[in-house]
């Protein structure tokens, strides 16, 4: 194999290793923002958690079902 045969392998071989720390970069990056997303919904479900838990204490003397039926939509 000559010199100018294994500069090119070398080249080859650095070509895909570039590509795949592009590919890695960019699903580093997406996994970066479902993880954001993630958090904020969970965020938010904590903070609706919290306010259930809140204003059980003012149903302290109910059953889940007649707190469930006391909080039914209109239409039922």
């Amino acid at each position: 194999m000559s010199d100018a045969e294994k500069i090119e392998q070398l080249e080859i071989a650095l070509a895909h290793q570039d590509r795949q720390i592009q590919d890695m970069s960019d699903m580093l990056g997406a996994q970066w923002k479902e993880i954001e997303r993630l958090k904020r919904h969970l965020t938010k479900t904590e903070e609706k958690l919290q306010d259930y838990i809140d204003s059980a204490g003012e149903d302290a003397g109910l059953s889940p079902t007649e707190i469930a039926a006391r909080d039914k939509p209109p239409h039922y």
